[in-house]
Order: structure tokens, then sequence, then C-alpha cells
């Protein structure tokens, strides 16, 4: 008979037993070490550790040995990556005992099989490595890693060293649960520590960078390893030792810059040192030394012992096992004070100028020395503190000061300057001002030479020295002549607002002052009034009709600029009138203004004209509004019949805005224009009657609109007997 099981039951239930046992079996909990003989008694002294690879609730597990006793664990749980050891045991049979761990569901979990213990000394059946090794008996490590932390290779690098290096330690570290390695050099302050770091190829190795200019060790330095475990158990084996050779030692007298920001101002001696070196080597810049003893700055560039500057000094040595890099120290010296020259005013020298320029020069000489402190000039006039400008040129300075209407007399002048290595320079010096023989200068500070709105103008004249007399002229007078401003005076209009009313238009004025002696000193100034605000008296047309003329009538002497200004409602233009085409009668200018009103033929127009002076000023037109016709007459056919002294005339035209149709008659004595017709029939037609004299007539016939436009026809004859 065939078994048969219901689709969907047992196969269910198998399926559900395997997973079960999958997650109750699971686990990651192993027997790690045995103890089934410990030295001395066996009672209560054997035990069983277990080990943990992630975190795990025991509570409920136990284990069982070849006799089937069973030893339950307490409610506990243990971390991962951690031990438990299960204490106070005597059961263990100390040959081909067997040791299995089951989990609280009975699930079997590890086991230990066939372990023999006869030693009773200490040693421990253990897995190597911890949870999944093989068992090996070995000394106890209960409670513990049984993977012991060990070090080795330890290694430094470079094998030649001087103080300033970089040291590389290495190890090899190799251990359970590796928490920490640590680098221990031994100095005279104590133990420097440094944490190694693992990386490369291989992770048990650890590095640390040590910068020795940080130890204070010398030639033999100890160091260590420290490894320490994620249990905190440390462990090292040993000092290792690197040789530091010292660095060369800088030795200057004296030791600090005796002048001010850092500049030596008298000339230092130094010295070189190194107990480990086999050769000591300085250089001035690019001037190479071996040192055999204490030197100065002879052999720097650009005699620097006199001239100074900047100089860097460069010093190694040279050692058994290298060249040490070089070492660089840059110092500053400044061993001359500034030079004060070129005085202004000269020293006990005589000036006629009463507004001088006071000045003096501040050398440095040397171009490489300190530069001058600007902050620390000082400048007297007479024991009198004054405000003067600094110029920097390069490292030196030049201080100046523009004096004003000093007195006659000597004038003492003090200055003093300290440049940026502290050096002290000062100078005292006298000059005299003597306006005996001086020649008066004359200034005219106003007018000058530029467009003025009024007649009344400002007169402003200052002169260098008092003067018998200052007059003036305006040479556009219509009679020309001196006029006296002022009388021993040395300004007119400068201590007080003076104007004087000049010439509408140009004015060339000449102002003259006249010393004690008769002497005549002479300045001319030029200006323009336009006092007057432009006007427009006429524009035209004001109604009516335009055909693009416009003529405008204008009251200005000096206009700069006239422009129409026109619109039918939604276009906006303007045009600008030819000024030079004006023609002037008296005060009146006639222009004529020409607009291509062609595009705005039939339509109505405003417009109105903006005039404008030289002096910006504008006056605006009132507004007019007229229609636009540009298109002139046509006079299409003349018939005409003689009647005896009579001459009919017919003219056939086409005009809508026609004014007159009239007629000049060129036989007369004095030919002038006759009016025939001023409106058209329903015909079109210019219909009259004219009575002539008797002989040859020869006639122009004129069509005119009301906008101006014209049209003619020349050379009309006939005769009256």
């Amino acid at each position: 008979m065939t078994n048969i099981i219901k689709k969907g039951t047992f196969p269910l239930l198998a399926g559900f037993f395997i997973l079960l046992f999958a997650v109750f079996a699971s686990a990651g909990v192993f027997i790690n070490e045995i103890e089934l003989n410990p030295a001395g008694s066996d009672n209560g002294n054997e035990w069983v550790e277990i080990f943990a690879n992630s975190d795990e609730n025991i509570s409920g597990w136990y284990i069982t040995d070849r006799d089937d006793n069973r030893f339950y664990f307490p409610n506990i749980s243990i971390d991962e990556n951690s031990f438990y050891v299960l204490d106070g045991l005597d059961d263990f049979v100390n040959s081909d005992e067997n040791i299995t761990l089951y989990n609280e569901f009975n699930f079997f979990q590890d086991e230990a099989l066939n372990l023999s213990d006869s030693d009773n000394n200490g040693q421990t059946w253990q897995r190597l490595p911890d949870g999944n090794g093989d068992f090996v008996f070995k000394s106890s490590t209960k409670g513990v890693s049984n993977q012991i932390t060990s070090i080795n290779s330890k290694a430094h690098y470079p094998g030649c060293l001087i103080k300033g290096d970089e040291v590389i330690l290495s190890a090899n570290v190799t251990g359970f649960c590796v928490d920490e390695v640590i680098f221990s050099v031994f100095t005279q302050d104590g133990q420097v520590n440094i944490t190694g770091v693992s990386g490369g190829v291989n992770e048990d190795n650890y590095t640390a960078v040590v910068n020795s200019s940080l130890l204070n060790a010398y030639n033999n330095v100890l160091w260590t390893v420290y490894a320490k475990d994620c249990f905190n158990q440390s462990v090292s084996n040993g000092n290792e030792n690197f040789y530091l050779n010292n660095g060369t030692e800088l030795l200057v007298n004296s030791s600090s810059p005796d002048g001010a920001n850092g500049w030596y101002v008298t000339e230092p001696v130094f010295s070189l040192e190194n107990g480990d070196a086999l050769g000591i080597f300085y250089r001035w810049n690019d001037n190479y030394f071996t040192y055999t003893g204490v030197f100065d700055l002879d052999g720097t560039p650009n005699n620097g012992n006199v001239t100074g500057g900047a100089h860097s000094l460069r010093y190694w040595s040279n050692f058994s096992c290298k060249m040490e890099n070089e070492n660089l120290k840059v110092f500053k010296f400044d061993f001359l004070a500034p030079v004060i020259t070129d005085l202004t005013p000269g020293n006990l020298s005589v000036i006629s100028d009463v507004a001088p320029e006071i000045s003096a020069y501040f050398d440095e000489v040397y171009q490489s020395n300190s530069g001058m402190n600007t902050s620390a000039f000082s400048m007297l006039l007479d024991n009198e503190s004054i405000g003067f400008n600094i110029q920097n040129f390069g490292l030196d300075s030049k201080i100046k000061y523009n004096a004003n209407n000093l007195s006659e007399g000597v004038h003492i002048v003090k200055l003093s300057g300290m440049d940026k290595a502290g050096h002290y320079s000062e100078m005292e010096w006298a000059f005299e001002v003597n306006l005996s023989t001086i020649d008066i200068n004359v200034s005219v500070n106003s007018p000058v030479n530029q467009l003025y709105d009024s007649r009344n103008v400002p007169i402003n004249i200052t002169l260098n020295k008092e003067a018998e007399y200052i007059k003036y002229i305006n040479y556009n007078d219509r009679r020309p002549s001196w006029k006296v401003l002022c009388r021993n005076c040395d300004n007119y209009g400068e201590e007080k607002a003076r104007t004087k009313r000049l010439l509408e238009g140009e004015n060339n004025l000449s102002f003259m002052a006249i010393d004690s002696s008769g002497s005549e000193f002479i300045e001319n100034a030029s200006l323009f009034i336009d006092s007057i605000a432009p006007k427009i008296k006429k524009v035209e047309p004001k109604k009516g009709y335009v055909d693009s003329n416009f003529n405008i009538e204008i009251t200005e002497s000096n206009p700069a600029s006239m422009l129409i200004l026109y619109t039918n409602g939604s276009v906006n233009m303007s045009n600008e009138v030819n000024l030079s085409e004006c023609t002037q009668v008296k005060s009146v200018k006639y222009c004529n203004g020409f607009v291509d009103l062609s595009e705005f033929n039939g339509q109505e127009i405003e417009y109105y004209v903006n005039l404008t002076d030289i002096m910006n000023r504008s006056v605006v037109s009132k507004e007019n509004s007229v229609m636009v016709d540009t298109v002139n007459p046509v006079i299409n056919s003349i018939d005409f019949t003689n009647i005896k002294k009579r001459v009919e005339f017919k003219i056939n035209a086409t005009e809508e805005n026609l004014d007159e149709i009239s007629y000049i008659d060129w036989s007369d004595r004095i030919p002038k224009e006759r009016r025939l017709c001023t409106r058209l029939n329903d015909e079109g037609m210019c219909v009259k009657v004219v009575t002539f004299r008797t002989g040859d007539h020869n006639l122009t016939v004129y069509a005119y609109d009301k906008a101006g436009n014209t049209a003619f026809v020349n050379d009309l004859e006939f005769s009256i007997a």
C-alpha cells in the first residue's frame, strides 16, 4: 500500500520544523575553552567558557558531558565578541570527555569531542581563533581571548635622522580585536604617545609619524609599542631606538634686534654649533662659506656691513649619513640715520614770495634701509606747529608746507623724523622774506571767461603785495577809460564782495596795479553777458491753413536753438529752425521754419515754437491749430475773348481751398498784381471781364490757395485795337 500525504498538511509542517530549526540553531555562540583538570583539586574548579560573535540572551541554555550531566547557564545576555565562563563544575572526566552546548529550545549549538587532560597543570582546551577555530591544548586564557596579541617587525624610517626630520615608526600587530596601537617615544620630558594608523596591503601593519622637532630628545632615542585589545588588555615587547642627530644651532650676539621693528642698527656677531656634524657651512644670500668660527656681515652682497638691508643667512651641517637641509634666518640691518636734504627755501636764502613752499627731503641713502616712519615727522615754523603733507618716494619721504601770506623778515624752520629702524634726524634752518623788489602779481579771481546772466558781475582782484592803485578798463565801452577801484590796497572784492555793472554781450577788461615806483602790472579778462530772456513776438499761421512754411519773429540777441513742435493727435514730432537763415531788422529777427508736412496733408495739426538762448533760458509760443495743405493749385485751362477793349477770362482751376486767382500785366508801365476771382463757380471756373488799354498785352495768371501754395501760367498774350 502506498502512504498518501494530504496536500498542504505534512509538507507545510515539515517546512515549519525546518524553519524553526534554522531559527533556533542559528545563534553565533560557541564552546571556546574547557578546563577538565585544573591544578589542584577538581572539585568545583572545572569550568567551560563560551564565546558569542553577536549579542545573545543565553537564559535557559545548558551544556552536557559524556555522562549526560546538564549544567545550566544563568538568566543573562552576553554582548557581541565577548566571553562567559560557567564556573563551579566538578563532574567532567579527564579522558575522552564530550562537551555539548544546547539552547533553551534544546537545539544543538556546538560540541567538543574526545577531550583528555591528564597533566593537572593549568592548561586547557581552547579554540584558535576564538569561536570557529580548532581546539588546541595550551595555557589557560580564562575569560579573555585565546588569541594572544603579538607585536613584531618594529622599525623606523629613515635610518639617518636629523633634528626636525619626520620619523616614521612601524610595527606588525596581530591579535583578536586589536583596539588601539600606541607608539611611545621616551624624551627628557617623559613619554610622547602617538596613536598608530593601520592600512596598506596588510591591515596588521601600523605606523606613526613623529615630528622630531617637537621632541625634547637627542642622539639615542628609545621607543616602544603598546597594543590594547577590546578587553582592555595591553601588551608590549621591549624598547627600540633611533639615533637623532642634532640640528645646527645659530647663536647671535646680540640675540634680539637693538633697533625698532626687528631691525639691527649695530652689526651683530654670529656663531654656529653642532656636536654631531662632520662640518658646518653657511651662506649670506648666494655667497658660500665654511664655518671656522664667529663671523659678521663680511661677505654679504652689496657690502651689507655698510649698506644694511634684509639678508638671508642659510646654515647647515654635514653628517656621516647625509647632509642637513638648509636652515634659513632673515635679518634686517640699517646702520645709517636718514639724511635731510633739498631744503626749500634754501638755508639763509632771501625770497620775495609770501606764499612759498617750505619743504625738505629725508633721504634713506641706501634703498635697502628700513624706510621712513611717516607717523614720526614733526615740522615747526617760527616755533609753531604747522600742518604738512608727506610724499613718499620709495623708502624716502618729502615733507612740505604751503605757506600763506608770510610776513616780511626772517623765518625759522625746525623739522625732525625717524626711520622704521629708530634712527632719529633733525634739521633747523632760516630764510628771509623781502618784498621790496618784488613785482606785483595781479590775480583776477573774478570775472572769468564764461557766460553771465546778469550785468552786475562780481569783481575779485588779489595782489601779492600792496599797490598804490588798482584800476580797470572795459574796452567795449562806448568811450573806454581807466577807472580806479581802490587805493593803497592789495585786493578788491576779496575782503568784501564787490560788483560792477557791465555791458550786455562781450566785455574785454584789463585790471592794472600800480606800485609805489609807478610800475604798472596788468592782467586781462573777457566775459560775455546775456541778461535778457528770449521772446517770441509772432508766429504764423495762427489759424487757417499751412503749407510747410512757418514764419516766426523773435527778439533775442543770442539764440541757441529754436524748435517747431507739432502733432496730429497721435504722432508727436519736432523740427529745428535754421537760425543762421534768419534776417534781423533792428532788434527783431525774422525766421522761416520749413517743415515737410506732406504726410499730414488734409489733417489738422497743433503746433508751437520753443526758443532757447545761450544761457539755456527757454520760452514757448502759444499753441495754434491749423489745417495742412501741401498741394499746389492746378490751372487746367485759360480761355479769353476780346470784346473791343474788354476781355472775358474763363479760367478752369482745381483747388478746394482757393484764396484767389489774379494776374500781372507785364505791359503796364508799373506792373502790379490784380485780383480776378476769390472763388470758383460750380463748374470750377473763374469767369471775369476786365477792361484793358489799347495795345499789346502779356499776362501771367496766378492761382493761390489759403495755405499759400501757388500755380501760374506765363505768356498769356493778346492785343486790344
